[in-house]
């Protein structure tokens, strides 16, 4: 578990969305951390939660409140983490009760940010586990990328849940 305030480190050279390209003078480099999800970062989870670019993709598609988001982050604020660009936010990791949470800014998707997230959550939390709306082929590919693979289908009834 971090202490708050402890932050882990990875540089990446931004290639232009596919990575197999050659690096080409003018690619900037940046910075990108993973920082503990203190309470600093609970309003920039929640906007980025309830993001309507981003929405589609979670399970539980509904309304947080900052007094929910309050409350719900007093508990597991430290199941959580903040992917850091250049010390920007641009995503937010955890795993709560085995299952990942994990979103991505839409101004840094495609440029590894995700993957950074999961792998570096794995290492912290190795027996996590993710649940993937079977529409959802952005979180496919970062999963089954991460090292992820399916093993079982959960069937509903529409409007069950």
């Amino acid at each position: 578990m971090l202490e708050s305030g402890q932050n882990y480190q990875y540089i990446r050279i931004m290639l232009e969305k596919r990575l197999n390209r050659p690096r080409v003078a003018g690619h900037q480099q940046y910075q990108l951390t993973l920082s503990p999800c203190t309470e600093e970062y609970w309003e920039f989870v929640r906007v980025l939660r309830t993001d309507p670019r981003v929405l589609h993709g979670f399970i539980t598609q509904t309304d947080i409140t900052p007094e929910q988001q309050r409350k719900y982050m007093q508990a597991h604020w430290q199941d959580y983490f903040i992917a850091l660009v250049n010390g920007q936010p641009a995503g937010f990791v955890g795993s709560v009760d085995g299952d990942i949470r994990v979103c991505t800014h839409p101004d840094y998707q495609g440029q590894g940010v995700g993957s950074f997230m999961v792998t570096e959550l794995m290492r912290r939390f190795p027996r996590s586990f993710a649940k993937i709306k079977i529409d959802n082929e952005a979180s496919k590919r970062l999963f089954e990328a991460c090292g992820f693979i399916p093993s079982f289908v959960i069937y509903e009834k529409p409007g069950s849940i």
